[in-house]
Parts: structure tokens; C-alpha cells; sequence
């Protein structure tokens, strides 16, 4: 399972399916409660459109926004999501319906990638709900959100508060208190390995085939040109082989700062992962 998919299926842990369940019978509401629970997306979305289109003045309409939102959002459609989650929060009626509707918001933007928005819409729930419960379900969300910045210290805070201390997620806490520790390559010191001797970056970074490859290619591109110079073939030094060297030796330094950037990124990345696969293991204990 991807981390994408961990993330959605960690919001069906914590956001009810159904926000709203307690209604006077209806049978296109009822159709479409039912398209969405087996899965039809677009036959549940085209129902409950239709209900909001007969009925404008219901005040179920939040309710149908709502799940349309759920319904794009199975579908990885995530500005119809948005959008449409965005008119259930506007038409809401009370504080603890928006709270949810934020939360929901929240979670789009986050796995669609949108971390800003999605700690933006988080943070509020978190630190403004009268809703324990909606606080508790924020700051779960908020700490993901966190672990996908990499912002290690900030998503512990966050689990710390989310999570009551009778809750086992000590592997969870030493996995954040790692991350906060990880062995980082410094891009500025790679880049300057490489300028000092080719190849060198590359190998700090600990790609010693990449490094022993541009120090040989530019070990060669040098000799060219010292070999030009020295024979006094100046056009072909300058024409030729010191456009060369030039090209491979900033290639090089170009590289090897990129790749310590990629290595934290991976780093990062492995350590965000590792530690998503454990709150869904942890939640699915529950």
C-alpha cells in the first residue's frame, strides 16, 4: 500500500463515513447513502446532485455536499473534492459541522500534497474547536502533515497531544525521536568536494561509481586541454577541449549537489513512511 493510500485510509479511521446520519427517510438520499457505501462514485455523486437540484432549500444540502466531496475524493478528484467540500462547510450549521468539514478539507490538501493548506485547515480545528473529539482527529492529521514536511519535532508535539498516555505508540515516539536525530549530506559540502576534486562529492555522498566516473571523465577533459595547451594548439584549447572541461567540471559540482539533496529527500521520505505504516498498523490494533 502507498503512503497515499495509508493516509486515506487512516481518515475513515477517524472521520465517520456518514456526518449525518439522524434524518427523516428519503429515498434518493437513501439511493445515494447506498451508491456510496458499495462504491458507485459517480452513480452516489449524480443522486445526490439530483437531490440538491429538487430540493435547494433542504437542509440536508451540507449533508449532500459533503459526501459528493467524499465520493471525488475516493476518486482522487481532488478539486471537485475540494469544491464541493468547501460548499458543505459554507452552508453548515453549526461549529461542530464545520470543524468537520475543515478536517475533511485538511485532508485533501494533504494528500494531495498541499501541505501549507492543509496545516492551515488543521491548525485552526486544533486549536480553536470547542470538540475535543475534532481536536483529537486535527491533531492526528496535523502530525501527518508534519511528518510529510519533515518537520520531526512539530509531529511528535502533535501526537503527543493527539494521543491520551494510556495509548501504545512508544515504536511510533522512538521513530520520530530518530528522525529527529538522521545523518544528513550537506549539499554546500558536496558541491565544493567536487570543485576541489571531481568526483569527490559524489563520493561524500556515498556514490562511489558516479564519483569515480567524473573523476575520470574529468581527469581526461584536463589532460586534453593541458595536452592542447602545452603542444601550443591554442585554437583547439580554446575551441574545443576548455569548452569541454568546463562543461563536465560544472556538471560535476552541479551534480553532486543535487544528488546530497536527493539523499536527504529519500532519507526523509523512507523515515515519513516508515513511521505512516506504523500509525496505520497501530490504529488497526485498535
Amino acid at each position: 500500500m502507498t503512503p497515499l493510500s495509508l493516509c486515506l485510509a487512516l481518515s475513515l479511521f477517524f472521520i465517520p463515513f456518514f456526518a449525518n446520519p439522524s434524518r427523516a427517510g428519503d429515498t434518493a438520499l437513501d439511493l445515494a447513502d447506498s451508491l456510496l457505501k458499495i462504491g458507485n462514485n459517480n452513480e452516489a455523486i449524480t443522486e445526490y446532485k439530483r437531490f440538491i437540484c429538487f430540493n435547494p432549500e433542504d437542509h440536508r444540502i451540507s449533508d449532500a455536499y459533503y459526501k459528493i466531496g467524499l465520493a471525488y475524493r475516493r476518486q482522487k478528484k481532488w478539486d471537485d473534492a475540494l469544491s464541493a467540500l468547501r460548499k458543505s462547510l459554507a452552508m453548515a450549521t453549526d461549529d461542530s459541522l464545520r470543524d468537520e468539514r475543515r478536517i475533511s478539507i485538511g485532508i485533501i490538501f494533504l494528500v494531495s500534497q498541499r501541505y501549507s493548506a492543509a496545516e492551515f485547515d488543521l491548525l485552526r480545528v486544533s486549536s480553536f474547536s470547542k470538540n475535543p473529539y475534532l481536536q483529537q482527529k486535527a491533531l492526528f492529521f496535523l502530525g501527518i502533515c508534519h511528518l510529510y514536511t519533515f518537520h520531526w519535532a512539530q509531529a511528535q508535539k502533535a501526537f503527543h497531544q493527539c494521543f491520551s498516555p494510556s495509548e501504545k505508540i512508544s515504536q511510533i515516539d522512538s521513530l520520530l525521536t530518530e528522525a529527529r536525530h538522521l545523518k544528513y549530506k550537506s549539499p554546500f559540502l558536496a558541491k565544493w568536494l567536487s570543485t576541489i576534486l571531481p568526483g569527490m562529492g559524489q563520493i561524500y555522498v556515498g556514490d562511489w561509481r558516479n564519483g569515480l566516473n567524473a573523476l575520470a571523465i574529468n581527469g581526461l577533459t584536463s589532460y586534453l586541454l593541458l595536452d592542447a595547451l602545452v603542444e601550443r594548439r591554442f585554437q583547439d584549447a580554446l575551441l574545443s577541449h576548455l569548452s569541454l572541461f568546463e562543461r563536465y567540471y560544472r556538471g560535476n559540482r552541479q551534480r553532486a549537489e543535487k544528488m546530497a539533496r536527493d539523499h536527504n529527500e529519500h532519507l526523509n521520505r523512507l523515515w515519513a513512511d516508515r513511521i505512516i505504516e506504523n500509525l496505520a498498523a497501530n490504529n488497526k490494533r485498535k
